[in-house]
């Protein structure tokens, strides 16, 4: 169903400053200092944790080197996804909302096809 003129009435009065969430394009992509990106061609991604390595003993001088055993414990698997949204906006509602200074912006944000 279409968004109409009623359900965007905030948006068509004058005097509104801005419209809330659309100011994240102002900001860098500041995960990009903490985290690694990585580009993937499966469909899924896994990592096994090893477990079994108890702590190392001291050796002392002259005796075996004392050995263990490591086996998989569990394994975590990422699972990729797209995730998408779309909204229809009536003509009538959409000719309205382009003449407001937040609908300017608003409309570039979603991506107008003007």
């Amino acid at each position: 169903m279409a968004i109409s003129r009623a359900q965007l009435l905030k948006e068509l009065l004058p005097g509104l400053n801005a419209l809330f969430g659309l100011e994240y394009a102002r900001y860098g992509e500041e995960h990009k200092e903490i985290y690694e990106t990585e580009t993937s061609e499966r469909s899924f991604e896994e990592e096994t944790k090893l477990s079994g390595f108890s702590a190392a003993p001291v050796k002392n001088e002259g005796s075996a080197i004392a050995y263990d055993n490591a086996q998989e414990a569990w394994t975590a698997r990422y699972t990729h996804e797209t995730i998408a949204l779309g909204c229809g906006i009536s003509r009538r509602a959409g000719r309205w909302i382009w003449k407001t200074p937040c609908g300017k912006s608003a409309s570039q944000e979603i991506g107008d096809r003007r």
